[in-house]
């Protein structure tokens, strides 16, 4: 029974201490410890000096059927050239991504093609994923941490927070040094981005690329229009022809 009490605690906590517990629970000292070894034995928890880290499970994906048409994975990367594409156009583009103006709108108020018009809105979402990636990197190999690992439509994401910025990774990063746990700030800051990708995802049937749209989702957190087309445009700056 204390351990399944110390387990539900933990998983809300994310790090905590033996104290943590015992201002929560009416139990002894060595009780707790005990439940807490049991926990680690299971892998359910990660000691880390004085503190414990829990451990969440990966849950398995369910196997889906074939004949499902409406939710399907498609991990092929579009090569985009902007060569033919002249300067009151892109910025047209631009701003109706920054809008965050859905592709099947977006057409009707430009002169393409519904396919032509994913693939420039899906490349300006790499772009986006692999910049906060090197920036994530630079950060990483200065101050290893661990990861929060999360699901989203069926794919694991890893979370990482520095200075109260999330940035997202479709695989867990290594590191030499002892990686570090994150602070309770940075916590709330995972479990705040946590929040949003949540109600975003929520009804959505795109299994596609999920590191990409999270990426694009904490892009856009907190941002005004004119800072995301002014940040957008800069980003784009060495693949446009202009």
């Amino acid at each position: 029974m204390l351990t399944l009490q110390i387990k539900k605690i933990a998983k809300k906590l994310s790090v905590f201490a033996v104290d943590d517990i015992s201002i929560i629970l009416d139990s002894s000292e060595d009780e707790i410890r005990l439940a807490i070894s049991e926990l680690v034995e299971q892998n359910l928890l990660k000691p880390s000096g004085e503190k414990f880290i829990y451990v969440e499970k990966i849950r398995e994906k369910p196997k889906r059927l074939k004949k499902s048409k409406k939710k399907i994975k498609n991990r092929n990367v579009y090569n985009v050239s902007y060569e033919n594409y002249d300067f009151d156009f892109m910025q047209k583009i631009i701003a109706l991504f920054c809008a965050d103006v859905e592709p099947t709108k977006a057409v009707l108020l430009m002169n393409i093609s519904y396919k032509r018009m994913v693939e420039l809105f899906g490349d300006f979402k790499k772009k986006l994923y692999e910049k906060q990636l090197q920036d994530l990197l630079d950060k990483f190999m200065k101050q290893p941490k661990l990861p929060s690992s999360r699901e989203y439509l069926q794919t694991n994401v890893y979370l990482y927070c520095y200075a109260g910025q999330v940035f997202v990774t479709a695989k867990s990063l290594s590191s030499d040094q002892e990686s570090q746990i994150h602070s309770k700030a940075d916590v709330a800051s995972i479990k705040m981005i946590n929040c949003l990708l949540r109600r975003r995802f929520e009804k959505s049937c795109n299994l596609n690329y999920i590191e990409h749209r999270i990426a694009e989702h904490i892009w856009r957190k907190d941002k005004k229009y004119s800072d995301l087309v002014q940040d957008l445009t800069k980003l784009l700056e060495n693949a446009l022809p202009f």
